[in-house]
């Protein structure tokens, strides 16, 4: 049985505030985007095969994963009915194989449970036992007031009772709406804060997307009074509370800007995104669905793929916009 959660919604994004002319082609087709209706689905006796959800002859993988199940992982996923069965009554399913990160479970994940929750009568989100290990899943789960149970993706799974929530967008677009409710459920949680902060997201214990210039980019922005964050270093209370507080916000692309969920409305963001890519523009969608004003600069990189290479940033550039943006505010 299925039920509409979502109908049909046009998103219409707010244009970066700094657009130049010649990026519009970075942005001009995500100005706007239709989303699709969102449906949960009832499912007795269904079966969890390592990551997906079946029943009668059905795999449910649209559902549950990135990308279609080949014939061969059909198969590969079947023979785990010969395997020891675990059981579960009331189950809950969120996830899907990029849930894991930090950006896709906020964006991806919790927007399913959230358009869920009126449906939720004692079932627990089911999440494969890698998870126990990830804290801001847990921590979410919990400030959230949901109950969760892991399992065995070696086993087969039987839940009685199981709602499936579909995506609410292609990872990268938002439900606008949803999204902002899920932001004042995160920041009730909090004492009353003053937005006073910039920060400035380093990723300089990640693999790629590093800044090759940031000692010099960190001395200009001190000279703008950014502290220096390291999101890695930070459980998901001192995240929350540290970005309700931001007034700038500032990172090359990467998992540390989704912690924009947790600023307030008509804040401002700076992204750092490699020159020429008009491909990777969650940060700016978001940006928009959380109403906050959105600035780029675009940097050169070492290499081709922007998801495994360094950025350089263009001092001159930063200081120019820092000027514009912070002409307001004393500093």
């Amino acid at each position: 049985m299925n039920t509409l959660l979502l109908d049909t919604v046009i998103e219409t994004r707010q244009e970066p505030c700094n657009l130049r002319e010649e990026d519009i082609d970075l942005f001009s087709h995500e100005m706007k985007k239709e989303l699709e209706p969102v449906y949960l689905t009832f499912l007795d006796n269904a079966v969890i095969l390592k990551d997906v959800v079946y029943k009668n002859f059905r795999f449910y993988d649209k559902d549950c994963l990135i990308h279609k199940l080949s014939f061969k992982s059909k198969v590969k996923r079947m023979s785990l009915f010969f395997s020891n069965k675990a059981e579960n009554d009331k189950g809950v399913w969120i996830i899907d194989n990029w849930s894991s990160g930090y950006f896709h479970w906020f964006s991806d994940a919790l927007p399913r449970l959230w358009i869920a929750r009126k449906h939720i009568n004692g079932h627990h989100v089911l999440l494969p036992n890698e998870y126990r290990n990830i804290r801001y899943v847990i921590d979410s789960l919990s400030i959230l007031n949901i109950k969760y149970t892991f399992f065995n993706p070696l086993k087969k799974v039987s839940v009685k009772n199981l709602l499936l929530p579909g995506h609410l967008a292609g990872t990268g677009h938002f439900n606008s709406h949803i999204m902002r409710e899920i932001r004042n459920e995160f920041l009730k949680t909090l004492p009353g804060t003053k937005v006073f902060r910039r920060l400035y997201i380093s990723r300089r214990k990640a693999n790629f997307r590093r800044l090759v210039n940031e000692n010099d980019f960190e001395s200009l922005l001190k000279e703008f009074r950014f502290e220096t964050i390291i999101s890695e270093d930070l459980n998901l209370l001192d995240q929350m509370q540290l970005f309700s507080e931001a007034s700038l916000l500032l990172g090359v692309h990467g998992a540390g800007l989704a912690n924009m969920l947790f600023m307030n409305e008509n804040s401002k963001v700076i992204e750092l995104r490699g020159e020429n890519d008009n491909h990777n523009n969650c940060y700016f969608s978001l940006a928009s669905a959380m109403r906050l004003d959105y600035y780029y600069i675009t940097c050169k990189t070492t290499g081709s793929n922007i998801h495994t290479t360094d950025f350089t940033v263009d001092l001159q550039r930063m200081r120019e916009l820092l000027k514009l943006i912070t002409a307001d505010e004393s500093l």
